[in-house]
């Protein structure tokens, strides 16, 4: 008997997806899994989803505060604080000066309109957009912004593969992508064609003259419908 074969099957979940594999759309993790759903973005590691969950919250937080009723919010209720701690302290008896602890530099706090620390749009990236002199950005370069922008075509197509215009389309970018790929792969060299050989070919030799299937006809050395003086006199008898 022959050696055993040990034929590892795929995973129930690559046999069970109707979809493609995909690379995980948070930053520095780039790791290929196998979605369950259309819109899955990203992988189902732990680590990877507890990154993704703080970076989300910092998110939140940072749209929250740029909006200019929650920074009125913040500073009426950091005035009412300062005013309790004010009222707080002078109610409350002074310590001896033996017992005083050393005071603490009191740390600077300030509001601004803006965030005074924005950053990229793309899940996982802390780093801030980059400049620009013509409209706000929202990533920190193109790869950022060409992974954000893959994942959004692809679930634009997914929703609209349904429809007619979604399927119009698609057959214009498989056009456009059969040019591109022609072009690429230079002009076309033309084959020479097989010759055909179920064709009965006449190899015997062909004479020069050929005879012709009409009957044959005596032509007459004389023509006796022509005049006289055309033709010579015969000569005179004695």
């Amino acid at each position: 008997m022959g050696q055993n074969q040990h034929n590892l099957p795929s995973s129930s979940s690559a046999r069970n997806s109707r979809f493609p594999s995909r690379t995980c759309l948070r930053k520095d993790c780039d790791r290929n899994f196998v979605p369950q759903r259309w819109n899955q973005r990203y992988c189902r590691d732990a680590q990877c989803r507890r990154l993704l969950r703080r970076w989300q919250a910092a998110k939140r937080q940072q749209r929250r505060r740029s909006r200019a009723e929650v920074r009125q919010q913040r500073a009426a209720a950091a005035k009412q604080r300062r005013a309790a701690a004010r009222t707080a302290g002078r109610s409350a008896p002074r310590p001896s000066c033996s017992a005083q602890e050393p005071l603490t530099p009191a740390r600077a706090w300030s509001r601004r309109k803006k965030n005074s620390a924005p950053f990229c749009d793309r899940p996982g990236c802390d780093e801030p957009p980059r400049a620009t002199h013509r409209c706000p950005t929202r990533y920190c370069g193109d790869t950022c912004c060409q992974a954000q922008r893959r994942v959004r075509d692809r679930e634009r197509k997914w929703l609209r593969r349904k429809t007619s215009v979604g399927q119009f389309k698609r057959a214009l970018e498989y056009q456009a992508r059969r040019r591109a790929r022609e072009r690429q792969r230079g002009p076309a060299v033309p084959v020479p064609a097989a010759p055909d050989r179920t064709a009965v070919l006449d190899y015997r030799e062909r004479s020069e003259s050929s005879l012709s299937c009409r009957d044959p006809q005596e032509v007459p050395a004389h023509d006796p419908e022509t005049s006289a003086g055309s033709r010579p006199r015969p000569p005179p008898t004695s």
